[in-house]
């Protein structure tokens, strides 16, 4: 959670903050008052609203990413599950061109046309994990992209490009809010 929700969360709650400064870091705490937020299970629409509403992305040409972000947070998962789709797989292209620039990799082809967004991805992650040297958010990001590049994923590429493209393709409510848990942690390190 981060400072400013803990100073929201203390004002309302009238509890008088503590408020530690070390050289590195700043720690805030408020008497009895857990700091960690609730749970949810991850096939409830409430985990992604935690995940949107804690996600800030970063970063010189994330500005299309914030806008893109504010539009999926008004969106209901439960009412308007092909609209959340479209504009996630819009963050994830924009995300991932966005970390292209910033490092200097390239996203298309010879010819001048952009390449696949699975392989823009595939190039972002061999770029992640070239930088990461911890083990477990490696294997989170190879299971989010795994679960990206799926022909039958109900999240995946594929599967987003046909929410636009297919006239009689549409996705269902139920899955939705896994498969985003699955797919976050790579959204969350492009930005």
């Amino acid at each position: 959670m981060s400072h400013s929700h803990v100073y929201k969360l203390a004002k309302a709650r009238r509890l008088k903050l503590k408020i530690k400064i070390d050289h590195r870091r700043i720690s805030i705490s408020c008497g009895d008052l857990s700091l960690r937020p609730q749970a949810f299970p991850s096939n409830d629409p409430k985990s992604v609203a935690q995940l949107l509403e804690q996600f800030t992305p970063r970063g010189v040409y994330r500005h299309k990413v914030a806008l893109l972000l504010n539009e999926l947070k008004t969106l209901n998962v439960n009412t308007h599950p092909q609209a959340f789709c479209i504009v996630l797989r819009c963050m994830f292209e924009v995300s991932a061109k966005a970390y292209c620039i910033e490092h200097g990799l390239n996203f298309c082809k010879e010819n001048g046309y952009e390449r696949p967004l699975v392989d823009i991805l595939q190039q972002v992650l061999e770029h992640l994990e070239k930088n990461r040297s911890y083990y477990t958010h490696t294997k989170l990001l190879h299971g989010s992209y795994t679960e990206l590049r799926r022909k039958d994923g109900i999240l995946s590429i594929p599967s987003m490009n046909q929410v636009v493209h297919n006239l009689y393709f549409s996705v269902a409510v139920a899955d939705i809010c896994i498969y985003f848990n699955n797919i976050f942690p790579l959204l969350e390190a492009m930005n």
